[in-house]
């Protein structure tokens, strides 16, 4: 098949007289139309498995005779448009033979995934199956040892605040406030035990297929009886979050108060109300600006304490807990309120977030610092975010075979950093890409230098089974049905992503003063760029922020990645008679 026709002209192909291969297909396409009703995204992905390519949908419209529009959404095609653009398509050598069983492999396969759609749509989780599954949780998270070591990061920490001899009622020594809120994200360590926890039985009689993600799916379905306070399963879930903030702080919460709903209502009030009142923003603002107290991070760490004073302080008034109990406590509710799909809008989470974009618009937001391409940089970000132990981050000291032998195999992602010039980043805003991959992910860059980011979360969240336990866990399951733009746009949200990524920025030998003082405010002045290759379904995708969507680069299995991915970045530095290149591979940890 090949695109150059009369058609891409704006001729229409006549129908009178088909080919003899359009007329072997014709049977074929109106089933395929019948199926689809014309969908032009399901159309493309027809013409993509068919000739290879994946048109844009301005193309594919001009190739069929459709009119775009400018409205909201797709047009369809009519069956005589569909036959037009396949006919239009055809090149003189093609046969029936070739193309009829695709066609029938993408209406079959289109049906199967609908009627899987149906059946995961329909089902209703039984409060018996909702809480087995909660038993099964908490059984699975004690035995699991990546979430041990979790979990004994976290206590040692706790452990050396309490044996500190600071004063534990002083809110700047907490450990939220010293190491940063994430040592309290009980929400993103909880996350990955739900997208293991389901049997190959369950998950086919759920409809739930090979490459869905069953952590939200879990989510989903057992929400109605998580939020049902006081029912069975609200009450193992509130066991299971209390044993998890016991294990990490070494702070023991009663499972019951995390169901009374009068006394965790009261205390949101209370915390909300002490954030949002008008001297404590009027200080936040003060500190923020205040260069006497130190750099960002002393600032941030001075705000934070606020935080934490009025969130102890919201709990004690409330009757709840005291002390650093109620920033335990806090977290929990957080955890829970996750699970149970719970926005209290109004409330102190979102009085507490408005603070932290403060923070955020002041240092963080589009001052992202570069990432050295450095293995030990990598890792330590990765085992922030939560990056499962048994994989790391290693250098390949070059492109050559005995070079890329030394990396321990399968490469799970290869991470490639370059200079960025001018003409790269004009071709990467016109280069074709795919739209989207089943089953790969895949999210834009528009924050300055946070390329390297980008890249680890394409890595993270393209790892076979879906990742570790914690970081970016339970944020990749929200992001799963926004598309690439709009998952950029709750990059650029998370204060904490941009926290840890400039924390670890600050620890490489790069001057980051010539990345932050050069260029205009906001542009993208940065000199170097991440991009990453990843397997999936047996193809090597490219995954750069700056382009539309992923780009096809080869085929093979998982220990061809690295091979393939090799093979392209040595075509791009002979093109670009460039040398300055390095790649990190993801492979297993040794």
């Amino acid at each position: 098949m090949s695109f150059v026709h009369p058609a891409m002209t704006g001729l229409k192909a006549p129908l009178e007289a088909f080919s003899p291969a359009m007329t072997g297909l014709k049977a074929p396409l109106e089933a395929f139309h019948d199926a689809t009703g014309g969908n032009l995204q399901e159309i493309a992905e027809l013409f993509a498995a068919m000739s290879g390519q994946f048109l844009p949908p301005e193309i594919l419209c001009q190739l069929m005779g459709v009119e775009l529009g400018g409205g909201e959404g797709l047009p369809t095609a009519s069956k005589e448009q569909l036959l037009r653009g396949i006919e239009a398509a055809l090149d003189d050598g093609d046969t029936a033979e070739k193309y009829a069983p695709i066609i029938e492999a993408q209406t079959g396969g289109l049906e199967a995934r609908r009627e899987l759609a149906r059946k995961k749509e329909a089902f209703e989780m039984s409060e018996e199956v909702a809480l087995d599954i909660e038993g099964r949780l908490l059984q699975r998270m004690k035995a699991d040892e990546d979430l041990k070591k979790h979990i004994a990061m976290g206590r040692e920490v706790h452990d050396a605040w309490r044996q500190s001899g600071q004063d534990l009622t002083d809110s700047a020594y907490f450990p939220c406030v010293v190491i940063g809120p994430m040592v309290l994200a009980f929400d993103r360590i909880l996350a990955g035990a739900h997208g293991s926890i389901l049997s190959k039985e369950e998950r086919e009689t759920m409809g739930l297929s090979e490459l869905d993600d069953s952590v939200s799916f879990v989510l989903a379905k057992m929400q109605k009886h998580r939020a049902c306070l006081g029912g069975k399963v609200a009450q193992a879930q509130a066991e299971r979050i209390a044993w998890i903030a016991d294990e990490v702080t070494g702070t023991p919460l009663p499972a019951d108060i995390l169901n009374n709903e009068k006394l965790l209502a009261s205390t949101d009030s209370a915390i909300a109300a002490s954030v949002n009142e008008g001297s404590f923003q009027d200080k936040v603002e003060s500190v923020l600006q205040d260069v006497s107290l130190g750099t960002s991070d002393d600032r941030v760490k001075v705000v934070e304490g606020m935080i934490a004073t009025a969130v102890a302080s919201g709990a004690s008034k409330a009757g709840a807990t005291d002390g650093y109990a109620g920033c335990v406590l806090t977290a929990c509710v957080s955890a829970l309120n996750v699970e149970r799909g719970i926005a209290i809008e109004g409330g102190a989470a979102d009085a507490v977030r408005a603070v932290r974009r403060k923070i955020g618009d002041r240092f963080f937001r589009k001052k992202w610092l570069p990432l050295e391409s450095n293995p030990d940089i990598f890792n330590g970000l990765g085992a922030q975010l939560g990056m499962p132990p048994n994989v790391c981050f290693h250098e390949v000291f070059g492109l050559d075979p005995d070079l890329l032998a030394m990396v321990p195999s399968p490469a799970s992602a290869v991470l490639v950093c370059f200079p960025l010039t001018e003409s790269y980043k004009q071709k990467a805003t016109s280069i074709q890409t795919l739209s989207s991959v089943q089953g790969l992910y895949f999210m834009r860059q528009t924050i300055p230098n946070a390329c390297g980011t980008i890249a680890l979360v394409h890595a993270y969240a393209n790892l076979p089974g879906g990742g570790g336990m914690g970081g970016l866990r339970i944020l990749l399951g929200l992001l799963k049905a926004m598309d690439s733009l709009e998952r950029a746009k709750a990059l650029e949200e998370d204060e904490s992503l941009a926290v840890a990524h400039n924390d670890m920025a600050k620890r490489g030998d790069t001057n980051v003063a010539a990345f932050t003082e050069s260029g205009p405010k906001g542009s993208f002045n940065a000199v170097l760029h991440f991009i990453c290759y990843v397997h999936a379904q047996g193809k090597i995708y490219e995954l750069d922020g700056l382009k539309s969507g992923p780009i096809q680069v080869g085929e093979g299995s998982a220990e061809d990645l690295l091979g393939v991915a090799a093979a392209v970045v040595s075509k791009y530095a002979q093109e670009a008679d460039e040398v300055r290149i390095n790649l990190l591979a993801l492979a297993p940890a040794q």
